[in-house]
C-alpha cells in the first residue's frame, strides 16, 4: 500500500511539474494580446489599448521624410497616441492586418511582425513576460510595402 501511494505521489509531483510546460501556448496568449491591441485601437480604448504595454515599454515610430517619434514609458505613449485617436477615426479606417510573422527564439522574447499592406506600414512587436504574463516591451512602427 504505501509502495502505490508512493507511486501516486510521485506522478502526481511529475504532472505538476511538467503539465505547466506542456500546457503554456505562448503563441495563443500572444495572438490574443494582439487582438486586444488591435481591437481597442479601433475601438479608440486608449486604457485598453496601453494595457497591452509594460509601464516601461518603448515605441519607435519612424516614416522616411518624418522625423522618428520615440516613446519611453506608458506616460509618453499615452500622450502620443492619444493625439493619434483625436486625429484619425481609426474606426472607420478598416484597419485589416496581415497574417502576423511570429518569431520564438530560444534567447529573447518573442517577436510579432504585423504588416498592413493596405496602409503600407508594419508593427513589430517584442514581448517580455512577467509575472507569468506577456505583455509589449518594445513596438517600432515602420513603411511597408503596399500589396500590389
Amino acid at each position: 500500500m504505501n509502495k502505490t501511494i508512493a507511486t501516486i505521489i510521485a506522478i502526481l509531483v511529475m504532472i505538476a511539474i511538467v503539465s505547466p510546460v506542456y500546457s503554456a501556448n505562448p503563441q495563443q496568449e500572444l495572438d490574443a494580446l494582439v487582438s486586444k491591441w488591435t481591437e481597442s485601437l479601433i475601438a479608440e480604448d486608449i486604457e485598453g489599448f496601453l494595457s497591452c504595454y509594460w509601464d516601461d515599454a518603448v515605441r519607435l515610430v519612424y516614416f522616411p521624410g518624418q522625423e522618428p517619434t520615440l516613446m519611453d514609458g506608458i506616460e509618453a505613449m499615452r500622450i502620443e497616441e492619444q493625439k493619434g485617436m483625436d486625429e484619425y477615426d481609426f474606426g472607420s479606417m478598416n484597419l485589416i492586418y496581415d497574417e502576423p510573422v511570429r518569431f520564438f527564439p530560444n534567447q529573447g522574447g518573442p517577436t510579432y511582425v504585423y504588416p498592413n499592406s493596405r496602409f503600407a506600414f508594419m508593427d513589430i512587436f517584442e514581448f517580455e513576460k512577467r509575472g507569468g504574463r506577456y505583455r509589449i516591451i518594445r513596438q517600432y512602427l515602420f513603411p511597408h510595402p503596399p500589396a500590389e
